[in-house]
């Protein structure tokens, strides 16, 4: 599975994709903003992403409606890595389509289940291939 992380902070980027190498996934990439993934997302072919909210150049919010309207990358399953807890926030990522939301601090297990949960929630239950 290849999978995308994005977060402008390097020690958040470095921290969940240790954690993921951790349990078993070691093709990972990263960006440092949601335009910069955008560029990555448009050039490669990735399984999942996980991006932070507050960043530079393109948010997560914005990035996450860029990728639910270009139709390559529409059904892309994208996991959302904040702290914030405003409701009105929350409910524009639900209503973008977002695939789930992890809120910082975080585990490794938390990371685990999100990621499990996202893909047995996909149309055609595929199953989490680490590697």
């Amino acid at each position: 599975m290849r999978i995308l992380v994005v977060d402008d902070m390097d020690s958040m980027r470095h921290v969940i994709i240790h954690m993921l190498k951790g349990i078993g996934y070691d093709q990972v990439e990263e960006a440092v903003n949601g335009q910069q993934a955008l560029n990555l997302l448009m050039s490669r072919q990735y399984d999942l992403l996980i991006t932070d909210y507050h960043m530079p150049k393109l948010d997560g919010l914005r990035l996450l409606e860029h990728i639910r309207q270009h139709e390559p990358i529409a059904k892309l399953p994208v996991l959302l890595v904040t702290c914030e807890d405003k409701r009105s926030e929350l409910e524009s990522f639900i209503q973008a389509g977002v695939s789930g939301i992890m809120f910082k601090p975080f585990t490794a297990n938390t990371l685990i289940k999100q990621i499990n949960w996202i893909l047995e929630s996909m149309p055609d239950k595929q199953q989490a291939n680490a590697g």
